[in-house]
């Protein structure tokens, strides 16, 4: 050996650490986390709001729109056959009614489609069966305030005489 040479151990370097320890707790993390989802969700949000801006109010006309001419229907399904309220419903709405339900009658035994009228209000349930094509002794009156429809339409097994099913 030389007499250059120091033989001292020379003390370790330290090891470069890959893996620090965090210096902010995890609450900052956290909370920082949530406001940058919430700054990305109002950005999200208004770029939505300017692709698809709200419809102007003024290009309905107040007075052109008469509630009492509105007539809301209830479409019921009295003979099992499936899908047959939704073309009901299509075409009524086509004719202009507004459906605001549909579902099955208490029965699916029902013979002949009927029309009920749920407010007395006779000629919304004569207009009504007239579209459809019903003689108006099929109109019933059964007037309850429970329904949230003027009418209710209850399709029977007769369903090929209406209008939306009657194709000649």
């Amino acid at each position: 050996m030389s007499e250059d040479q120091d033989l001292t151990p020379q003390p370790e370097l330290p090891k470069p650490d890959f893996f620090p320890e965090p210096k902010r707790p995890w609450i900052v993390n956290a909370t920082l986390g949530v406001a940058v989802l919430l700054c990305l969700f109002f950005v999200v949000s208004l770029a939505i709001r300017f692709m698809n801006p709200p419809s102007d109010p003024s290009r309905l006309d107040p007075e052109k729109i008469d509630p009492k001419l509105v007539i809301q229907i209830q479409v019921l399904n009295g003979n099992g056959i499936p899908k047959l309220t939704d073309q009901a419903i299509a075409f009524l709405r086509q004719q202009g009614f507004d459906v605001v339900e549909k579902g099955n009658y208490s029965s699916f035994n029902t013979e002949n489609t009927v029309v009920l009228d749920r407010i007395g209000d006779k000629a919304a349930a004569k207009k009504l069966a007239d579209v459809l094509g019903l003689p108006s002794g099929r109109i019933l009156t059964q007037i309850s305030y429970e329904y949230y429809a003027d009418l209710t339409l209850v399709i029977g097994k007769d369903y090929k005489i209406l209008a939306p099913f009657n194709k000649k």
